[in-house]
């Protein structure tokens, strides 16, 4: 929700301060604008869930570990969602706590 609102703040001063052609913004900046918050945002969302997919089952065992097991149980199936930040859209269907970086789904909302 901040994110949304300071977005929105961001956009609506570069067109209101804007030397050329004021009250007008580009496809092309919009872009610019989603790129550049991309850029600052995918390498952590993917570094975090590559980690936890691939390399965190064969670190250790230990009390908890069915729940992180459960974390990325479905990442089989369900990893073009994540790669593509549409972890919501593509699997919608799944319980919350199982399935494949759940938690993720906020980056992908703020995105």
């Amino acid at each position: 929700m901040l994110a949304a609102f300071f977005g929105y703040l961001k956009i609506t001063d570069y067109i209101k301060f804007k030397k050329d052609n004021p009250g007008y913004m580009s496809v092309l900046e919009y872009l610019k604008i989603f790129f550049t918050r991309y850029l600052r945002l995918a390498p952590t969302y993917y570094v975090v869930f590559f980690f936890g997919w691939m390399v965190g089952p064969y670190l250790s065992t230990g009390p908890w570990w069915f729940t992180y097991q459960m974390d990325f149980c479905g990442c089989k199936t369900y990893w073009p969602g994540v790669i593509a930040m549409m972890g919501n859209e593509w699997a919608g269907w799944m319980v919350a706590n199982e399935g494949c970086y759940y938690w993720g789904w906020f980056v992908a909302c703020d995105l």
